[in-house]
């Protein structure tokens, strides 16, 4: 009787089992989108005042006689990777609390955040090759040099523009996600032991700045000379290591969120 009844049982257990699969699929749904949905309003005004400050910062130095000795893509230190890094603690401040009490669990939050940010990454990829390609037709054509520093050092044009996507892509997916991680520290830790988590934290960002010599880290070896090995070589090693800064970005993010309680600690 009783082995009737586990065979009985089991097609019910199953059941259960995919609808909560179905759930969590759902949930993690539900944050990619909220994810995407943020850096598409947010983001996409933040993309339309920086090429307008990219287009008349250079016309305006035109206009007074002067000339650029560098485009604002090389001196705004990686701007774009700062400001999807401050919205990735914003989006997981505002979001956690109401995703884990309305019923989602934690793993759904930090795979829908994962996913979202790529797809945040992915497209500040193209808008940071679509910048750099304007400021290339319009210094020269307004009598400035225009030459970049930062990046993989790749010299063909086509070429850059691809390998220019894939850091940028990378290295902005990371800055979501430790910006996201820094958030998670803070409500699990309180506010002293989640500043002191900030540091190690800061690890993935240092590696994908060095690794793709940009943001802040590619402001800082402008004036150091690439590895010397090849371009292909070059190209690799820095592509290798963005992608081990976002594994560790994400695994921090996983870790942190985990253990995050729904009332923040003091």
């Amino acid at each position: 009787m009783s082995a009737q009844s586990s065979v009985a049982d089991r097609p019910a257990a199953d059941e259960r089992a995919a609808l909560a699969r179905a759930a969590r699929r759902r949930a993690a749904r539900s944050v990619r989108r909220y994810v995407v949905a943020a850096f598409i309003l947010v983001g996409g005004w933040f993309w339309v005042v920086y090429a307008l400050v990219g287009v008349a910062v250079p016309l305006l130095v035109s206009r007074a006689g002067g000339v650029m000795d560098e485009g604002i893509s090389e001196s705004s230190a990686g701007t774009p990777r700062w400001f999807a890094f401050v919205l990735g603690i914003i989006l997981l401040a505002a979001a956690l609390t109401i995703h884990v009490a309305a019923g989602g669990t934690r793993g759904a939050f930090t795979a829908g955040m994962v996913r979202g940010a790529a797809r945040a990454g992915l497209a500040f990829g193209a808008l940071t090759v679509a910048f750099l390609t304007g400021e290339r037709l319009l210094y020269p054509a307004l009598g400035h040099p225009w030459e970049r520093q930062a990046g993989l050092g790749v010299d063909d044009p086509a070429l850059d523009a691809v390998v220019t996507f894939a850091a940028e892509a990378l290295s902005v997916t990371t800055y979501i996600l430790v910006g996201a991680a820094i958030a998670a520290g803070y409500r699990r830790f309180g506010v002293w032991s989640g500043t002191v988590l900030v540091v190690p934290l800061l690890v993935p960002l240092a590696l994908a700045d060095l690794a793709t010599r940009g943001g802040v880290g590619g402001l800082v070896l402008s004036n150091v000379a690439p590895l010397d090995t090849t371009a292909a070589g070059r190209v690799v090693l820095g592509l290798v290591g963005a992608v081990a800064a976002l594994a560790l970005a994400a695994g921090a993010l996983h870790l942190l969120v985990r253990g995050v309680r729904l009332r923040p600690s003091t």
